[in-house]
C-alpha cells in the first residue's frame, strides 16, 4: 500500500488565506451594501422639470394652459403643466454687415413647467415613454397641441420636499 505524508506546504497556506480574504472583503462589501440602503432605485417619484420648444406657431403656444395634463402613449399621464412661459423666438440676421440677434413674432420660443410622476431605474428616470434628462429631446404634448422640444432643467428631483 502506497501511503503518502500528507503536509501542509505555503503554497496551501496561500491560497487558503486568499481565499478568506475574498470571502471577508465579499462580506464587508455586502454589509455596507444593507447599512446604506443599497443598491438601484426604483419606483414612482414625483418630480418637476422644464420643457422647452423652440420656432412653435403662435396659435399652439397659446393653446397651452396652467393646468393642462399630458398626454403620451395615448393616455393622460399622471402630470400636469404647472407654469407656461411665451416670448418671441430669437433668430440671427444681418444687418448692416453685422450679425445681430432679431425677435421673430411668427414663431414662438414656449417653455413649459411640468410636475410629474416619473418611473425611476437608478438615473435613468421615464415619464409617458420618454427619458427624462437635462438635454434629451422631449415631445411637449397635451390634449390640445404638442410640439418637439427638450428637457432645459429638473427643477425639484422630489416635488414638495
Amino acid at each position: 500500500m502506497n501511503t503518502r505524508n500528507k503536509r501542509f506546504n505555503w503554497v496551501d497556506g496561500l491560497v487558503l488565506l486568499l481565499v478568506l480574504a475574498v470571502g471577508a472583503g465579499g462580506f464587508y462589501f455586502l454589509q455596507q451594501r444593507k447599512a446604506s440602503g443599497g443598491g438601484v432605485e426604483t419606483g414612482k417619484r414625483e418630480i418637476v422639470f422644464l420643457a422647452e420648444a423652440v420656432r412653435v406657431l403662435p396659435e399652439v403656444a397659446a393653446s397651452v394652459e396652467i393646468g393642462d395634463r399630458i398626454v403620451a402613449l395615448n393616455a393622460i399621464q399622471d402630470g400636469e403643466v404647472v407654469g407656461v412661459e411665451i416670448f418671441d423666438t430669437q433668430r440671427e440676421a444681418a444687418v448692416d454687415g453685422a450679425i445681430v440677434a432679431v425677435s421673430d413674432p411668427n414663431s414662438k420660443t414656449l417653455r413649459v413647467t411640468i410636475r410629474a410622476t416619473v418611473n425611476r431605474y437608478g438615473p435613468y428616470m421615464d415619464f409617458g415613454g420618454q427619458e427624462i434628462k437635462v438635454g434629451s429631446s422631449y415631445w411637449i404634448k397635451t390634449e390640445g397641441m404638442h410640439a418637439l422640444g427638450s428637457v432645459v432643467a429638473i427643477l425639484e428631483k422630489e416635488a414638495g420636499k
